[in-house]
């Protein structure tokens, strides 16, 4: 049978749609759930989602984190060339790997969707907003994080890739909005104005004052505020507060952008490196100059005896152009875990990023690994916290995942769609009893997508309670006898550390997971822990409802707990006494 030629929809800029003739959606993403009217009516199919071969997803991984080895080694070259520096790899790795590996993995899923469509469909058209002055140089890591789901960039970037493998030639259209480029708003470092804000800022100064040029710098550790106080002062310095600066927001340099590294290769290579130049944020060359004076004027230690971190290291710019500094400088750098999945995650590999091969040491929340230098620590979520009181008699509580940031090298808003079916199945599952008993409690970000999870829910079941962040998840764990997460969480091995009743479910449980860390999940699902798909999950429920207690008390269910706990939620009663020991001995023996 002859395909029918389709137009083809790249985004849900519904300006770049043709409603007169049939047409290919690219993907969900296009087709907003909150504008069905808009889109139900069209004669329309949606492309194959890319990626969904999880074995073929593995060997994409791990090509591409070659290639981002290799252009890190290019980039070392180049930058130190622009910038009139002379850096070492490790020094680019802090500054810019986690943001290289995110850009190729994007770049990646964009391109093989693209070609995927061209290969499968008979397109014989598409719309291409007349953007001349647009850029998808972003200010920094963090922005380009967020126009991963922005209609308008990702518009542009799959204008660049049907330009590359040789696309239909788009018709023009020009966009309702002049926009030059993509770029969310910087967090001001600056506090409010007002008594409380001065009194802080003094505060802040005066601790600045009586810190020592040999201090630790000790940051975002993920122990609690109290905790990380105790920390310092414990290592016999003053607390800090520290604030890096904002990378300073600078204008692209399209004549410095041009050929930045070698086009060279074919397919997909070639198009990154085409593409690198265009897209690589302006705080790593056209602003770097200016944040290194920023960095350089920083009251921070001159010479710290150590560096420790368990979230800076990623897209926050000034502390990792400082910290690159001082590690050439030879102070020892630790970072910490920051969640759920090192260690145990086959795509999260973590001698593959940053925090991992940059740094001299990794802790970890119970694991080691000595070819990588993770070195077995505590969870530090949870560190000192005691367990929820909680309600014997209270109601169900199901956590859900969030829509995440694009950026994936397969199709994860694909994925999403299944998840969100695997929820309302799981709800549809429940017993009438209990259904009338259960809160949905959505992610915290669920605000910053497009998703509708609201709209969603309501329309599948208006009667079940949507818990949209009115208060804290501690204060809703109180309120509820059983916990179930439905995706692979990082609130799960914090329940099962605070020894709090818990199940959780998702697709494929054990597929995304290393064969070592099979063994231990393996350990839950014996235990009915884990189950194997949403009615599964609801008729455990179900079987356990009157009888949670004695169920979570068992010998089986606590050996299991204890066992999994030891590998990845590791407790400690003593979390400032036993980090500054591991950190001592650590910095002793790295010297």
């Amino acid at each position: 049978m002859i395909q029918p030629k389709r137009f083809l929809i790249t985004t849900a800029i519904e300006e770049t749609w043709a409603f007169d003739r049939p047409v290919l959606f690219l993907g969900e993403w296009t087709r907003l759930h909150a504008r069905r009217e808009v889109w139900q009516g069209l004669d329309a199919v949606v492309a194959a989602p890319v990626g969904v071969d999880r074995v073929q997803r593995w060997r994409d991984f791990e090509s591409l984190q070659v290639l981002a080895d290799r252009l890190l080694q290019e980039l070392t070259a180049v930058l130190n060339a622009e910038h009139g520096v002379f850096h070492g790899e490790r020094h680019w790795r802090i500054i810019l790997g986690h943001w290289l590996s995110r850009y190729l993995s994007l770049a990646f899923n964009r391109y093989q969707t693209v070609e995927r469509a061209l290969a499968d469909y008979a397109i014989d058209g598409t719309a291409e907003l007349d953007f001349d002055n647009y850029t998808l140089a972003t200010q920094n890591s963090l922005s380009f994080l967020w126009a991963s789901n922005d209609k308008v960039w990702n518009h542009v970037f799959y204008s660049r890739a049907l330009q590359h493998l040789g696309g239909p030639v788009p018709d023009r259209c020009t966009p309702k909005l002049q926009v030059a480029g993509y770029a969310i708003p910087v967090a001001a470092t600056a506090l409010r104005k007002g008594l409380r804000g001065r009194l802080v800022t003094g505060a802040r100064r005066f601790l600045s004052a009586l810190s020592r040029e040999t201090d630790a710098v000790i940051l975002d550790t993920h122990l609690s505020r109290v905790n990380e106080v105790l920390l310092q002062v414990s290592l016999g310095q003053m607390p800090q507060f520290w604030s890096s600066p904002e990378p300073v927001t600078t204008a692209v340099d399209l004549t410095r952008r041009k050929c930045l590294v070698d086009v060279s290769g074919e397919g997909f290579e070639r198009f990154s490196r085409a593409l690198l130049g265009e897209v690589l944020p302006t705080c790593f060359l056209e602003g770097y100059l200016p944040l290194l004076a920023a960095v350089d004027a920083l009251p921070w230690p001159a010479k710290p005896k150590y560096i420790f971190t368990s979230n800076r290291f990623d897209v926050d710019e000034g502390f990792k152009l400082w910290t690159a500094s001082k590690v050439e400088q030879g102070t020892a750098y630790f970072t910490g875990q920051h969640g759920l999945g090192y260690g145990s995650h086959i795509h999260m590999q973590t001698r593959y990023r940053p925090e991992m091969a940059a740094s001299d040491a990794f802790l970890t929340w119970g694991w080691s690994d000595r070819t990588t230098g993770a070195v077995p620590a505590f969870i530090f979520n949870t560190a000192g916290l005691k367990a929820h009181r909680r309600s014997c008699e209270g109601g169900l509580l199901l956590v859900e995942a969030s829509m995440f940031n694009q950026i994936t090298h397969w199709d994860n808003y694909h994925e999403f769609c299944l998840y969100q079916e695997d929820q309302f199945r799981f709800a549809a599952a429940l017993p009438k009893a209990i259904r009338r008993q259960l809160t949905v409690r959505l992610h915290g970000s669920h605000r910053k997508f497009e998703w509708a999870d609201v709209q969603r829910w309501q329309e599948r079941d208006p009667d079940i309670f949507i818990d949209t962040g009115a208060i804290t998840i501690r204060q809703q764990t109180e309120r509820s006898r059983l916990i179930v997460y439905a995706y692979n969480s990082t609130g799960i091995l914090e329940c099962l550390s605070l020894n709090i009743p818990v199940l959780g479910f998702w697709r494929d449980c054990l597929g995304d997971l290393t064969e070592d860390a099979q063994v231990h999940y393996r350990g839950l699902i014996e235990a009915g822990v884990l189950l194997p798909g949403p009615e599964a999950a609801a008729q455990r429920v179900a079987d356990l409802w009157g009888n949670v207690g004695p169920w979570w008390s068992s010998v089986e269910v606590q050996s299991a707990r204890a066992a999994f706990c030891a590998q990845f939620a590791r407790s400690s009663a003593y979390p400032v006494r036993d980090l500054k020991t591991l950190l001592e001995t650590l910095c002793r023996r790295d010297k």
